[in-house]
């Protein structure tokens, strides 16, 4: 499995996992910087995590599901204080039609202005 990270003009390819797969703990601990404009700062409303499975051989990747983190709040105050920080948190991970639970992604964030 990797991750196909999406925010504003910026899209990034995580490694693949490590962990048991037969027991769906699939582990990522990877950094991402997104340098952004203050404009695309502004017009950035959200940070999409696509989850998708290795395809085989001459295959294409397989969607396994995505989450979304909207930014407006997180930004808003960056802007304000410089800094902001949100501790690793759980995020639901839903299929394309935003109705099939398929998982959880823990995500930590750092917004500096």
């Amino acid at each position: 499995y990797h991750v196909v990270l999406e925010c504003g003009p910026y899209t990034f390819r995580s490694k693949t996992s490590s962990g048991n797969f037969r027991l769906e703990k699939i582990y990522w601990n990877e950094k991402f910087t997104f340098r952004l404009t203050e404009q695309e700062v502004e017009t950035a409303g959200f940070l999409k995590l696509k989850i998708m499975s290795q395809g085989g051989y001459l295959s294409d990747d397989e969607f396994v599901g995505e989450t979304l983190i909207f930014l407006k709040g997180i930004t808003a105050e960056g802007s304000y204080r410089g800094t902001v920080e949100l501790k690793p948190s759980a995020f639901n991970v839903v299929a394309e039609d935003d109705r099939r639970y398929r998982g959880e992604v823990t995500l930590g964030l750092r917004f500096i202005a």
